[in-house]
């Protein structure tokens, strides 16, 4: 086999080696691209479940120190958003607060759900070029080889006579151009699909872990609320769904 392709490589016109040396070149690309996704997403995946595992040991929020040499774990890029978010808004801890309730759990949200897309986006990069890859490299190949049989019929047109053995080098050289395309275009495409489908795992996580942010820091807010021996309580509604019980003596 690897003799058939070397004859055949060697048999082809300027063209035709043009385009197997673009399409080397886009195979050698894909594959580093590969390589170092999937090195990228397992260490997020593993990276998130040592996280969450530490997280999932502390009782509240204000509690949790998160490993800040750990890089690379969406979850606790979230995490850090979200309590720098509440330090910067006059927090010290997730206990005191002194902006409105409403407005802070906007805010506090609003920054975990663009540092997720930043984390996600990240981890998508070069997903697009493996899709154009995988998309663009079969008819690449398929260039070289209608260049390539094109120019064997005019050199056949102009041989004095006529046989297999004039046309079959120029054709198997052409198309070794297209088989080429497909060995660059499979792997991106699968690669692609895997890259995909990982992400929107991690993506799940995230939101599921936005969510359940949201609801500790209310929750701890609504707990810490001062209260005072023969104080009668007024509501003060965070939202719909979390009310804060804010104590006056009277």
């Amino acid at each position: 086999m690897w003799d058939l392709i070397a004859r055949s490589i060697k048999a082809s016109g300027g063209v035709e080696l043009g385009v197997l040396y673009l399409l080397a070149a886009f195979s050698v690309a894909s594959w580093a691209l590969i390589l170092m996704k999937i090195m990228t997403l397992g260490r997020a995946r593993r990276n998130n479940v040592r996280f969450l595992s530490l997280f999932n040991a502390s009782e509240t929020v204000g509690e949790f120190s998160p490993p800040r040499a750990r890089s690379n774990a969406p979850l606790a890029a979230i995490f850090t958003a979200a309590v720098d978010t509440l330090e910067k808004a006059g927090h010290s801890g997730v206990r005191h607060v002194n902006l409105p309730a409403d407005k802070l759990h906007e805010k506090v949200m609003l920054r975990m759900q663009h540092t997720s897309k930043d984390e996600l986006n990240a981890l998508r990069w070069g997903s697009g070029f493996l899709a154009s890859v995988g998309s663009a490299s079969p008819f690449i190949g398929l260039f070289g080889t209608v260049w390539g049989i094109m120019a064997t019929f005019q050199a056949l047109g102009d041989a004095k006579s006529a046989s297999l053995a004039v046309v079959a080098p120029g054709i198997a050289s052409a198309l070794i151009a297209t088989a080429a395309g497909l060995v660059v275009a499979i792997p991106a495409v699968l690669a692609f699909n895997w890259i995909q489908g990982r992400v929107e795992v991690l993506q799940d996580d995230a939101d599921t872990f936005v969510e359940r942010m949201d609801f500790m820091t209310r929750t701890e807010r609504a707990a810490a609320a001062p209260q005072r021996a023969g104080g009668v309580a007024d509501p003060l509604m965070n939202d719909d769904d979390a009310p804060v019980m804010a104590f006056r003596d009277v």
